[in-house]
């Protein structure tokens, strides 16, 4: 949620930039262990000072992160949205949609100050204290046969993450390839800093596959992200292009393991 003076100061402070980015207080509720999250300031690596004076570019603001997401912690102009909007049906949405507004945005105001309040607690949608005994819980439509084919609560979230990593994929490939043919340097720039979040979500996308079943069909989706794989592991590239192997792979160990 946001607070009370949130809309205020960020039309204060937005001037003539594309965006504002505020920082976000976190707040732990039932029993879940509170995290160190480093300030947006520390995690940019700028002072107050630099801040208040400063207005930056996504390449500036992006060099210290290796993924991005975003979409509560600010303002941002509404010509930027264009056709830009959210994918409901997966997780992390506001992964794509945050990398894609701040490509398109040039010029971005950093505020000091933490505007946007995170509860962090048993029932969010995020399922925070989820267990791989947790009991199940009604799903929409659009994840029936991810439930029906897991029937495991802590498999369901984390097969659909990886589902929804492979749309965040695709999508950001999507959005690369629109840049035009002949870029300038900048543009190089940030074409190459896009590449390298899209490589960091890939090593979940192709982790869809390590599954024993494939209810949405990842496998098939992934063939456009193979020329991006350098972060994957060996284990889940052997998964990739040799998934009988794999499966006798994972059955030894797997008896192994009871026998011990």
């Amino acid at each position: 949620m946001l607070t009370l003076d949130c809309i205020a100061l960020c039309i204060e402070q937005i001037g003539k930039c594309d965006m504002i980015w505020h920082d976000t207080e976190y707040v732990y509720e039932d029993g879940i262990e509170s995290l160190s999250y480093p300030s947006l300031l520390e995690s940019l690596h700028i002072s107050q000072a630099e801040a208040i004076d400063k207005i930056y570019s996504p390449l500036d603001v992006w060099q210290h992160y290796e993924g991005f997401s975003w979409v509560h912690q600010g303002m941002f102009h509404i010509r930027l949205l264009d056709y830009l909007r959210f994918s409901p049906q997966i997780q992390s949405e506001d992964a794509l949609f945050g990398m894609i507004l701040f490509a398109k945005a040039q010029k971005i105001k950093i505020a000091t100050k933490p505007l946007y309040i995170y509860r962090l607690h048993t029932y969010s949608t995020s399922e925070h204290n989820l267990q791989t005994n947790t009991p199940l819980k009604p799903y929409p439509n659009y994840m029936s046969d991810i439930a029906y084919t897991f029937c495991n609560r802590y498999k369901i979230k984390h097969y659909h993450f990886a589902y929804s990593c492979t749309y965040i994929c695709l999508g950001l490939l999507a959005f690369i390839d629109t840049f035009p043919k002949n870029l300038s340097e900048y543009e190089k720039k940030l074409r190459d800093r896009l590449i390298a979040f899209l490589q960091v979500r890939a090593i979940y996308a192709f982790g869809g596959i390590c599954f024993e079943s494939d209810p949405k069909y990842i496998r098939d989706l992934l063939k456009p992200l193979e020329p991006y794989m350098q972060k994957i592991s060996f284990n889940t590239k052997i998964a990739y292009f040799y998934p009988r192997l794999y499966r006798v792979l994972r059955f030894f160990k797997s008896y192994v393991r009871q026998g011990e």
